[in-house]
């Protein structure tokens, strides 16, 4: 039998499956992605150049505005008794 990687959050009170606002800050940059597409395929280039500079902005200053890299997980090797619980 292999080992399965497993993951384990980066200290105490870790988030395992990433803060609230870090996902609600995931689906508005693919809400933001997509709407741009949309309007790349339509040709409003005005939504199109819109979506372009709110994704310019989303990483740099909001990502690091809500710490979103502060969720990343390290990855481990299980406890061999972790898989008999």
């Amino acid at each position: 039998m292999t080992d399965v990687p497993r993951s384990a959050p980066r200290g105490r009170g870790g988030h395992p499956h990433g803060r609230l606002i870090s996902w609600i800050y995931v689906a508005a940059v693919l809400l933001v992605f997509t709407t741009g597409g949309i309007a790349l395929i339509i040709t409003n280039w005005a939504l199109f150049w819109t979506c372009f500079g709110l994704l310019i902005l989303a990483a740099p200053a909001v990502g690091r505005a809500i710490h979103i890299t502060d969720d990343t997980m390290k990855w481990t090797n299980a406890l061999p008794d972790e898989h008999e619980r």
